[in-house]
Formats: C-alpha cells, sequence, structure tokens
C-alpha cells in the first residue's frame, strides 16, 4: 500500500505545479519526511493566486527546491472548472483544517505529520524570494 501511495505522490508530484495533487500526497509525505507546503488557490478566479503559480511556482528555482526538499499540495477551488467530487472533497477537508476563513491564496507550510510549521506570504516576487521565506521558517523550528 505504501508503495502504491508513494507512486500516486511521485506521479503527483510531476504535475504539481499545473494542477491539484492527488488527495493521499498528505499520508504519502510521512513516507518521505519532508515539510509540506499546501497551497490552497482558486486557480481560474483569484489574481493574486494566477500571480503566484505563474511568477513564483512555476519558477525553476522553486520547482527544482520543491522536487527535493518539498512535498507540494495543492487544495484548488476553482468556480469554472469541475474537480473530480473525491479532490473536492479532500479540498473541503483540507480547507477546513488548515484555511477555515477561506483565504487565497493560502500558503501553509507543515511537517510531515501535519502539524502547522508557518503560514507563509504569497507577496514573494519570485522563486528564490519564497525559497528563502521557507527555508527561514524551516531553521526557525
Amino acid at each position: 500500500m505504501r508503495i502504491l501511495l508513494l507512486f500516486l505522490f511521485v506521479q503527483a508530484s510531476a504535475t504539481a505545479f499545473t494542477q491539484s495533487v492527488v488527495p493521499a500526497t498528505l499520508s504519502c509525505a510521512d513516507t518521505t519526511v519532508r515539510p509540506v507546503l499546501l497551497i490552497f488557490s482558486g486557480s481560474d478566479w483569484c489574481q493574486p493566486c494566477i500571480r503566484l503559480e505563474k511568477q513564483v511556482l512555476a519558477d525553476s528555482a522553486f520547482q527544482n527546491y520543491a522536487t527535493t526538499h518539498l512535498s507540494v499540495v495543492k487544495a484548488d477551488f476553482p468556480q469554472r472548472k469541475k474537480l473530480p467530487d473525491a479532490e473536492r472533497r479532500e479540498n473541503e477537508r483540507l480547507a477546513d483544517r488548515y484555511n477555515p476563513e477561506g483565504k487565497f491564496p493560502h500558503i501553509v507550510l507543515l511537517r510531515p505529520d501535519g502539524e502547522v510549521l508557518a503560514v507563509l506570504s504569497s507577496d514573494a516576487e519570485n522563486g528564490a524570494a519564497f525559497i528563502t521565506q521557507i527555508k527561514n521558517q524551516l531553521f526557525r523550528q
């Protein structure tokens, strides 16, 4: 079962920067022992979310860092695109726990066990600035 979850996580990680990740990702994070970067986004309506995606998350510096240091999980709440029911339910479950106020974008850095380390700002100008923000929080712990 862990191998299947790990496979799903690796497969999902490859697309984590363009779409939501398979709901099993948080449980997979336990096996990778990496911090989890949980990103709440409204991919087709939230302008700050779209800017974050284009200027920060799609940046090659961030993608390279995330591939080796983080488990990236996206909880997307689009208005025009319909998500599969299982993904929508998982995103809502994550929002109930980590984003009860419904802020977008909302970025939470978690331990692999799901404990919150920090809420990060979405104001970074590029991937390098966002990596610095993440590292600052990780080294505080």
